[in-house]
């Protein structure tokens, strides 16, 4: 089941997609203030053409990209816990999606880099 999902080209694609998506959700609803809304705009936009890349030629980038994910991940943390003390349940489950995305990506690419090395082998 885990071979069929994970492409590292197409998985970083998807998460850049929903990192981008989410990311500007958030930042709409706080009214386009600058703060740390525009950091998954941006990692997002940043994984997306990772996924571009890695379509063509995959080499250390899943690496580099598996590492990202998980360091994004765990810096997400710190907005849910923001979003925790003022109540704001959409702003929770925004970062949350974050959260959970970016580790999940991470968790993937780095199983898939694993397998792609033990085949070589």
């Amino acid at each position: 089941m885990i071979k069929a999902i994970v492409n590292p080209g197409k998985l970083c694609l998807i998460n850049g997609s929903l990192l981008w998506v989410v990311g500007f959700w958030g930042f709409a609803a706080n009214q386009f203030a600058m703060h740390t809304g525009m950091t998954p705009i941006i990692a997002g936009l940043v994984f997306m053409v990772l996924g571009w890349r890695m379509l063509v030629n995959p080499t250390r980038l899943v690496i580099v990209s598996s590492i990202l994910n998980v360091l994004l991940g765990i810096a997400f943390v710190w907005p849910f816990l923001r979003n925790v003390e003022q109540h704001d349940s959409w702003g929770m489950f925004r970062t949350g999606l974050e959260i959970i995305s970016c580790l999940v990506t991470g968790i993937l690419l780095g199983y898939s880099q694993r397998r792609s090395s033990m085949n070589k082998k």
